[in-house]
């Protein structure tokens, strides 16, 4: 009996499907962080010869300027990372975490605009990341702490190229009230 249906074709469309779908997800990464790096702060970037990812710059040679203003009247910091025209910002990364903890805390506030958006990597919108891997001069994002009180240091990821990025840098310890 034939009931026009061949396995062999079958588990043909299922693995083109799949591979489809993986590369998709791959791809997907120069839009935003991947979920690996929530904690670990490094890009997945793999060498193409090798497979094995590219090592962070040194803390010393970070190139941009990254500043914590607080905004009093919303009771928000303004976080913002700048470079020059030698050093454009491809990607990046910003967390605010409790120095006691260890921990994400607070929430980016706003629309997701040109270069940033906002995602989820412990709760609530936590993490701003860029939205594609379009050089950018500078970039910012406004962090509400909710009801948090102590000191935050941001964490901060910044890739100028595919190859030459810096890894969780630190803030200077910041006092909220």
């Amino acid at each position: 009996v034939e009931c026009g249906f061949n396995l062999d074709k079958m588990w043909a469309v299922l693995v083109l499907c799949a591979s489809a779908s993986l590369l998709a997800a791959v791809q997907a990464w120069p839009s935003q962080v991947p979920p690996s790096a929530c904690q670990s702060f490094l890009p997945v970037h793999p060498r193409k010869d090798t497979g094995k990812p590219f090592q962070p710059q040194p803390n010393n040679s970070f190139p941009y300027k990254l500043q914590v203003l607080p905004q009093k009247r919303t009771k928000t910091f303004k976080v913002s990372i700048t470079g020059d025209a030698a050093n454009q910002i491809q990607g990046f990364q910003i967390q605010a975490w409790d120095v006691n903890s260890n921990q994400p805390v607070g929430e980016f506030k706003g629309a997701n605009s040109n270069n940033v958006q906002f995602l989820q990597c412990g709760a609530g919108k936590d993490t701003a990341s860029h939205t594609s891997k379009d050089n950018k001069q500078s970039v910012s994002a406004v962090w509400s702490p909710n009801n948090f009180q102590g000191k935050v240091r941001f964490h901060v990821t910044v890739a100028k190229s595919y190859d030459v990025f810096w890894s969780n840098l630190l803030s200077d310890e910041v006092q909220v009230v």
